[in-house]
């Protein structure tokens, strides 16, 4: 008696939709998750926003990790652990190549537990961190704090 049981491959999910997206503008990331030797699976999505595809692909993957490209021309980079409003990594479609084989990689980091790469994009000098708003952090007032309290110590 032959059973068959199917298990599917452990991957990174890749979901996008095709009407607003095509696979040829992200090659890219794909070759960042290959050079760091980890699977992924492309598949195409009805759903049109990048951060439902990521969301959706984290949790369907046995990785536990999701990327999701849509209608919105960003690409999110998301983990099963973490809530739906808080991916990981956020780019846009259209980026520098080098920032996009970077998140590739970085997935492909987030599953094999190693430190990340910096997401910088050279053409137009700007060093994109987490999923983070930065722009109203104030540097001075930090740094003047820190050295306040080092000198109270």
């Amino acid at each position: 008696m032959k059973r068959s049981y199917q298990v599917e491959k452990p991957a990174i999910n890749i979901y996008y939709n095709k009407d607003f997206v095509d696979a040829s503008f992200f090659r890219e990331l794909v070759w960042g998750i290959e050079e760091e030797g980890v699977p992924y699976r492309l598949e195409t999505k009805s759903e049109k926003s990048s951060l439902e595809l990521s969301y959706q692909g984290a949790q369907e993957s046995n990785l536990g990790v999701g990327i999701g490209i849509g209608s919105d021309n960003l690409m999110i980079l998301h983990y099963i652990k973490l809530k739906k409003d808080t991916p990981l990594f956020k780019v846009k479609l259209h980026c520098n190549d080098s920032v996009m084989r970077t998140l590739g990689a970085n997935a492909a980091r987030l599953v094999k537990g190693i430190p990340f790469k910096t997401l910088e994009d050279k053409e137009d000098n700007i060093k994109i961190d987490k999923n983070e708003d930065n722009s109203n952090i104030d540097i001075k007032s930090i740094v003047a704090e820190v050295v306040a309290r080092l000198t109270r110590a």
